[in-house]
């Protein structure tokens, strides 16, 4: 996974890209036993719901445009 980074906006992009493709192995890791027992990090509370991970869908294509234009040299973008 990759961390995001509050002084760099595109890092979010990048997670958010790097969880959609883990979407399936993540919603499992979080509701594994071992992982929600007393006195463990209880994953659990990190799970989300259909309707959150369908507005990181969302989301992701909108930072994504940004990241592209961010990775154009400037004369390209200028002409």
């Amino acid at each position: 996974m990759v961390c995001d980074m509050a002084t760099r906006w595109n890092s979010t992009s990048e997670l958010l890209k790097c969880a959609l493709h883990l979407r399936k192995a993540l919603t499992v890791l979080v509701g594994l036993e071992q992982h929600n027992k007393p006195r463990t990090a209880r994953l659990q509370r990190f799970k989300l719901t259909g309707p959150e991970w369908e507005l990181l869908e969302q989301l992701w294509p909108l930072l994504n445009v940004y990241l592209y234009l961010i990775d154009l040299p400037c004369t390209d973008v200028f002409i």
